[in-house]
């Protein structure tokens, strides 16, 4: 439920940066709820891994998506 709610303000805040584009800090928040929504996305794919390297992949993007998140967030805050 928490992914589907970081996907619709994802949805909503990015289609108002495209209306906008001056808009800065709705594309950041946009991009911090989706790198969320999928966070979310790889702890549970993370939970059914069989394998160790498939356990491997799923927390290689899951770091991925955690610096998108932090990246997104830091610029949020300075603008």
């Amino acid at each position: 439920m928490v992914a589907s709610a970081c996907l619709t303000l994802a949805a909503l805040h990015g289609l108002v940066w495209w209306r906008q584009r001056e808009a800065w800090a709705n594309l950041l928040f946009s991009l911090m709820a989706a790198a969320t929504a999928f966070y979310a996305g790889c702890e549970l794919w993370a939970i059914g891994a069989e394998t160790s390297a498939e356990f491997g992949r799923a927390l290689w993007w899951a770091h991925l998506l955690f610096w998108v998140l932090v990246v997104s967030l830091v610029g949020f805050e300075l603008l």
